[in-house]
This record gives structure tokens, sequence and C-alpha cells, in this order.
């Protein structure tokens, strides 16, 4: 997020296909569709009009296995 900003709205401040989104993650186009749907459904993410809002943080760092407290948004850094 910092690399981004989010806008008025808390959207992440970028446009990106799915496809550039799964390069990103080194996952495949199809496994990142899947993944964002996934968390969509489980209210994680909210995507609208190819905008992606993270509504909950924790669940999504808990998702990739890492502990949320763990890490600082004003530093960047994991602890």
């Amino acid at each position: 997020l910092e690399h981004f900003g989010v806008d008025q709205k808390g959207f992440i401040d970028v446009v990106l296909t799915k496809a550039e989104l799964g390069q990103m993650a080194a996952i495949t186009t199809s496994a990142a569709i899947k993944l964002f749907n996934e968390f969509q459904k489980d209210g994680i993410i909210i995507i609208e009009a190819k905008k992606i809002k993270i509504v909950d943080m924790k669940r999504l760092y808990k998702s990739a296995g890492i502990h949320y407290k763990a890490f600082s948004f004003e530093e960047g850094k994991l602890y």
C-alpha cells in the first residue's frame, strides 16, 4: 500500500489486471482470479471497477501465514 497509496474511498490507487497481480505474486492468472474471488467472498477485500479495497487486513495476513502484529505499515518492515 505504501507504494501505491489509497484513493478517497480506501481503494488501492493503482489499476492492474489480474494477470499482472498474478505475476507480482508469482502465481498463474487463473490462481489469482480464484484467490481474489475467495477473498471477496470471504469479505477480506472488495473489488469495484478494477480497484481493490482491503477491508480485513488481519485475515489477509493470516491467509498468507504472516502474523499481523509482526508487520508495521508505517515502517514497511517485518519484525
